[in-house]
C-alpha cells in the first residue's frame, strides 16, 4: 500500500461521511474468537477487508469484515461457494478442485488438528475467489493461489487422512504458463451521473480511482470512455450531455496520472441505454459513463 493510495481512502471516506468503513471499523474492534481457527480466520478477514479499503474497493471490504464480525459473534464461516463470485470459465476447474480440497480436509478435523494452517488455507482461497472475480491483478491472483497451494499442501502432507481422497492435486505454476483465458482484460468501470449533470460525485470518484488502479495493475494501452444519458431530453442535447459527462471523466482519469494519449472519448447519448424506456422518460441507470481498460490495443492510440 502507497502512501498515496492510503491518504487518498482516508479523503473519500471522509468524503462519505466517514461511513463507509463503518463495518471494517466494528470489525477491529470486535473480541477475538474463543477457537484458534476461527480467531486466525478472523485476524485474516481483517486484513482481507483493509486491504481492499486501501484499494477503494468498498464491497469487498465490507464482504470480508462481515465474515470477521460474524466470527467474533460465534459464527460458522464457511470457504466461500463458487456461485457466490462471477468467475471466469477458464479458472472454474482449478477453483473446484481446489475448494473441494479444502472443504475435505476442514470436515476431516483440520479446524482442530492444524487450525492455523487450515485457517490460512480458507483466507488464501477466498482471497484467489475475490481476485479471481476482478480478474485485472495477475500477480495478485497467483500469490492468493499460490499461498492456498502451500497451506493445503502442506496440511495434506503432514495429516494424509485430511487429504480427498482420488484427486488430483493442484500445482503452482509461473503467472506466464496460465492460460491466456483466465487472465482476460479487467471489466468496464461504470459511474453514474445526477440528472441533467456532468458533475462527479464521490461514488464516481471512486469509481473512476478503481478504473485507474486497474489500468496501472494491468498494463493497459488504451481506457476508453463512453458517456451516455437517459431519453428525458433531445437526441442532440443528450449526445452533448454524454459528452460533457465523458470528458469529464477522461479529465478526471489524466489527472490521475494517465496520457490523454491513451484516453479515447465517445458519447452515444441516449442510443445505447442501459435500461431500454420510452422516448422522454427519466432513468437513473441510464445517467452513465462506461471506462473500459484494453490491453490489446497500440500505445500510439489517440484520443478521439
Amino acid at each position: 500500500m502507497t502512501r498515496t493510495t492510503s491518504t487518498l481512502a482516508a479523503v473519500i471516506c471522509a468524503a462519505l461521511a466517514a461511513g463507509c468503513s463503518a463495518q471494517l471499523d466494528e470489525a477491529r474492534r470486535a473480541a477475538p474468537a474463543v477457537a484458534a481457527f476461527d480467531r486466525t480466520l478472523q485476524t485474516g478477514y481483517i486484513q482481507l477487508a483493509s486491504a481492499e479499503f486501501d484499494e477503494l474497493d468498498l464491497v469487498d471490504t465490507n464482504v470480508f469484515a462481515g465474515r470477521a464480525l460474524r466470527l467474533a459473534n460465534g459464527g460458522h464461516v464457511a470457504p466461500e461457494p463458487l456461485n457466490a463470485r462471477k468467475l471466469p470459465p477458464a479458472a472454474l476447474d482449478d477453483l473446484t478442485n481446489a475448494r473441494a480440497r479444502l472443504v475435505a480436509a476442514l470436515e476431516r478435523g483440520a479446524r482442530k488438528r492444524a487450525p492455523e494452517q487450515a485457517a490460512e488455507a480458507q483466507l488464501r482461497f477466498d482471497c484467489w475467489m475475490q481476485e479471481q472475480e476482478e480478474n485485472f491483478q495477475p500477480h495478485d491472483i497467483e500469490a492468493c493461489r499460490g499461498a492456498f497451494l502451500v497451506a493445503i499442501d502442506g496440511i495434506e502432507t503432514a495429516a494424509p487422512s485430511l487429504a480427498r481422497s482420488r484427486m488430483p492435486a493442484l500445482r503452482a505454476t509461473p503467472a506466464a504458463a496460465r492460460s491466456s483465458e483466465t487472465l482476460q482484460k479487467p471489466k468496464s468501470v461504470v459511474v453514474m451521473f445526477a440528472f441533467d449533470s456532468a458533475k462527479i460525485d464521490t461514488e464516481a470518484k471512486i469509481g473512476i480511482a478503481k478504473a485507474v488502479t486497474a489500468f496501472k495493475e494491468f498494463g493497459a494501452a488504451v481506457v476508453h470512455v463512453s458517456g451516455h444519458a437517459d431519453r428525458a431530453g433531445t437526441d442532440a442535447y443528450n449526445l452533448k450531455l454524454g459528452r460533457a459527462r465523458a470528458d469529464a471523466v477522461a479529465r478526471a482519469i489524466a489527472r490521475a496520472g494517465i496520457s490523454v494519449n491513451l484516453i479515447r472519448v465517445v458519447s452515444f447519448g441516449e442510443s445505447r441505454p442501459a435500461v431500454p424506456t420510452k422516448d422522454g422518460l427519466r432513468e437513473d441507470r441510464n445517467r452513465r459513463v462506461e471506462i473500459g481498460i484494453d490491453p490489446q490495443l497500440p500505445r500510439t492510440a489517440e484520443r478521439k
